[in-house]
């Protein structure tokens, strides 16, 4: 009886080794896997109006003031300037309607989502008001209208990944606990509009590393260059789709990207709503064995996006 249950609990033991030798380490990363250093989420700005800011209806003849008012809230990690909302209406007169201008801005900064170390704190929310309205003339008929705001706000995009490097790079070294060629490497995005995506590296020279990632247009929105606008938000198709990209390492190993006349900043144009960099990093002066290294890609644009609203002005 005693050999019968030492026999169970030797085939039990070999059941729970085999088991545990095939799970992973607690705190080793599958490759690929993203590090989750940020909230993430493709939004920016949400934009709508105000409960009857603009109301349905509205009287003419200079006797029904009213407001334009919309509510904006930042459903992404960056924390927007102040003076980098700003709001265009179209659509309507302002000589029709009393008003003096047809732009307006946020005159403080907006700020953005917050991952902690327990939880996600969410963005702040602001109104932002055109100046009051009033339609003057006087209306033999009931006048149907479209109301419309463009809305552009400067946003960025962090991206962190880690890179395997070594000096020699087109050496395959035994005890190299990274690898240099990886068509899979992992990418944090903060929550933003425009996402970067598809991080490769592989050897291309005795001393350079290629790498190699898109970036995407997630949103609805237009991208523009980061000083694209200052007092009115309107379409511009010669900056139409550029936006600012800039690479670095952690230690300032030298990187280079064509696109970015050859240095590591510079502006960038997406093809419809997408595009690819390439970039290289000179492993002349780094160490022989292989490391993991920090590379950071920044993003920075104003987004343009837009809301409408129908309205009739009764005689």
């Amino acid at each position: 009886m005693r050999l019968k249950y030492l026999i169970v609990f030797f085939v039990i033991s070999l059941f729970f080794v085999s088991g545990q030798a095939g799970c992973p380490k607690k705190g080793v990363e599958r490759e690929g896997e993203a590090l989750g250093l940020f909230a993430g989420g493709s939004e920016g700005l949400d934009i709508s109006f105000v409960e009857d800011e603009p109301p349905d209806f509205v009287l003419d003849n200079n006797q029904d003031p009213f407001l334009i008012t919309i509510k904006l809230t930042n459903k992404g990690e960056y924390t927007i300037p102040k003076d980098k909302i700003i709001a265009t209406l179209s659509g309507i007169s302002a000589d029709a309607f009393g008003m003096g201008s047809l732009n307006t801005k946020l005159s403080y900064e907006l700020e953005g989502k917050l991952k902690t170390d327990t939880e996600v704190l969410g963005g702040l929310t602001e109104r932002l008001s055109f100046e009051q309205s009033k339609y003057k003339y006087d209306l033999d008929v009931d006048f149907p209208t479209s109301i419309y705001v463009d809305v552009c706000y400067q946003y960025q995009t962090k991206g962190f990944c880690r890179l395997c490097l070594k000096q020699i790079a087109s050496e395959r070294g035994t005890g190299d606990l990274c690898d240099i060629n990886n068509q899979n490497v992992a990418i944090d995005n903060s929550g933003a509009p425009i996402q970067i995506k598809n991080v490769k590296q592989m050897a291309s020279g005795s001393n350079e590393i290629k790498v190699i990632f898109s970036i995407e247009n997630k949103g609805d929105g237009e991208v523009y260059p980061p000083d694209q606008f200052s007092k009115i938000c309107k379409r511009d198709l010669g900056n139409k789709g550029k936006l600012k990209v800039e690479v670095s390492t952690e230690s300032g190993v030298p990187v280079s990207c064509g696109r970015l006349s050859h240095g590591d900043r510079g502006l960038v144009k997406l093809s419809g709503k997408e595009t690819t960099l390439v970039c290289n990093i000179n492993t002349a002066s780094v160490q022989t064995t292989a490391f993991e290294e920090p590379f950071n890609i920044k993003l920075t644009y104003f987004y343009k996006e837009g809301i409408g609203k129908k309205i009739t002005v009764k005689a």
